[in-house]
């Protein structure tokens, strides 16, 4: 029974734009989505939001069991097909599996050329994962087919800064036209370009104008706080989390944004507090972290290296335990879990765990 992303009765699909909508702001509005989703969960468009507000979620082992379907009831829709390899390579590439979420993305592209978000998506893997020359190879081709494309203009930016290219990435940036220079991720793009030349004063007044264009992305300041950082300005790096965290407390349009942004910003304090040298505060921040974002799966990886490094083993290796639960696998999750497993003699769990990944050309 195959049915594509639109074939669903009108009421049914009021319930689930309003289950959806919750869901997208709010981490209660899930249960709302969970009930959507066990009561038509063998309906396409169903699975494919569910799977979607999972991998928002960070919930990525369950997102992957629900997605998998897709590949043994592809739909006979190219457009929906495509869109759903989309979402499984963005589950994969959430996982940690870049190899297998690049495949997924050209398959993608096959079935539907006309789409150009699976290769902006390819090559911000690739760059990623510090593929930067293939990253350019990729990037200038969409640039050429598609000159009036901001996503590429931007995208052909980035890949200049990873290539250590900053005159070229400002070149691309005022490319994007007059229009586009006050947009925050313009703004923290040459944010990032000034960081890497530490010129501290140009940097910070483009991270300022990217922070002001949008309070609910928290990369601006994690990049402000990491330059100052590197300039040993740690209670200045903390001084400008600090701000944005009081900023976002005030906000309440967006709870799944605010918290989104609020363990990201303590995860970059929390970073400051490990490089001057303070891990018991790095714990205690990302302990907060998780007390205010639980689902925020990168705090669990950097709350477990923390322990690590603070010899607390057994707090840390139920840390690394947890994360495996909710993402199945993640970037930076095999080594540490793989000699769990071995030390604890789970020899089933370790070979499951490496023997997908070691025929892999990447591993």
């Amino acid at each position: 029974d195959h049915r594509d992303l639109h074939s669903f009765p009108t009421r049914r699909s009021s319930d689930l734009a309003k289950a959806q909508a919750r869901a997208a702001l709010e981490p209660e509005g899930m249960a709302l989505l969970d009930a959507v989703y066990e009561a038509h969960f063998d309906h396409p468009r169903v699975r494919f939001v569910y799977a979607q507000a999972l991998l928002d979620a960070g919930q990525l082992a369950k997102a992957e069991e629900v997605a998998t379907v897709f590949e043994s009831a592809p739909s006979p829709v190219p457009a929906f097909q495509a869109t759903t390899l989309q979402l499984r390579a963005r589950i994969s590439n959430a996982q940690g599996n870049a190899a297998q979420a690049l495949r997924l993305l050209a398959q993608a592209k096959e079935l539907n050329p006309s789409d150009l978000n699976a290769p902006l998506q390819r090559v911000a893997i690739l760059l990623a994962t510090g593929e930067t020359s293939v990253a350019r190879s990729e990037a200038d081709i969409l640039l050429r087919d598609n000159p009036g494309l901001f996503k590429a203009g931007l995208i052909t930016a980035q890949v200049a800064i990873a290539q250590g290219e900053g005159d070229a990435a400002l070149a691309r940036l005022d490319a994007l036209g007059a229009g586009a220079q006050n947009l925050g991720v313009v703004a923290r793009t040459r944010g990032e370009v000034f960081s890497l030349r530490m010129r501290v004063d140009e940097a910070r007044a483009e991270f300022a104008k990217a922070r002001a264009s949008d309070i609910y992305d928290p990369q601006s300041t994690a990049g402000e706080a990491k330059m100052l950082s590197r300039a040993n300005q740690h209670e200045e790096a903390l001084k400008v989390i600090d701000e944005h965290l009081t900023a976002l407390s005030d906000k309440s349009d967006n709870p799944n944004a605010q918290l989104s942004a609020t363990s990201h910003l303590m995860r970059a304090r929390a970073r400051v507090l490990n490089q001057s040298g303070d891990l018991q505060g790095a714990k205690a921040e990302l302990q907060k972290a998780l007390e205010a974002n639980p689902a925020d799966n990168a705090v669990w990886l950097d709350l477990a290296r923390t322990q690590l490094s603070l010899g607390e083993r057994e707090a840390a290796e139920a840390s690394f335990l947890k994360l495996a639960e909710r993402a199945g696998s993640y970037p930076g999750l095999t080594g540490p879990l793989g000699r769990i497993y071995l030390r604890r003699g789970k020899l089933e769990d370790l070979e499951a765990l490496l023997g997908d990944r070691l025929l892999d050309e990447s591993a």
